[in-house]
């Protein structure tokens, strides 16, 4: 009976693992259920799901799921070393807010912190995920990039623009009409161009 419902979770995180495109082990140690409810309900704002998962499981998955994708056979490796009570942390292709809000919760609770995570198909360590973590999100990096990009074609555009309305607004003010005693086009343009500049 034991060994069937521990078979029915090792295919239910194999299950998990092999949908998601990208994952993460959290681990946590000596803290609060309600603690971890709270950082369980602030991931699932990002779209992504924390479950509880038994570290002999995970690793049974993690072998199954090789056979399948050589992708996990540096993940196996990394699972040998894993211990203490174990989160799975399963994310969406913009999985960056979901491992910011991790971070953000471990640097409240010194118990919480990042195990190894696969994300685009890379492992990667902790300290690795703490520092993408603290990356700013995918769409706040496209903004800045396209900000960059459109300053110099911007400030093109104006000083392109800028020298024909000067001469537009010259030739629009009335002191400049040629009087009567002006009568070649040398010296009316002369007192235009010093106008402009």
């Amino acid at each position: 009976m034991a060994s069937t419902k521990k078979q029915e979770q090792v295919k239910s995180i194999q299950e998990l693992i092999k949908n998601t495109p990208n994952f993460a082990l959290i681990g946590f140690n000596k803290i609060k259920h309600q603690n971890f409810e709270e950082l369980r309900k602030s991931v699932r704002k990002t779209s992504a799901k924390i479950k509880v998962v038994k570290n002999n499981l995970v690793k049974k998955a993690l072998s199954k799921l090789t056979y399948e994708d050589k992708k996990y056979s540096t993940v196996i490796k990394q699972s040998k070393d894993i211990q203490n009570n174990t989160a799975l942390l399963i994310l969406d292709q913009d999985y960056s807010g979901a491992l910011k809000s991790v971070l953000d919760y471990s640097k409240t609770d010194e118990n919480i912190s990042f195990k190894f995570g696969l994300l685009d198909g890379i492992l990667y360590e902790s300290l690795e995920l703490s520092k993408i973590a603290a990356l700013p999100s995918k769409d706040q990096l496209l903004s800045k990039l396209l900000y960059i990009f459109k300053g110099p074609s911007s400030k093109l555009y104006y000083s392109l623009k800028s020298p024909m309305s000067r001469i537009v607004n010259v030739l629009k003010s009335e002191n400049l009409k040629p009087s009567k005693g002006e009568v070649s086009n040398n010296e009316w343009r002369n007192k235009i161009v010093s106008k402009i500049r």
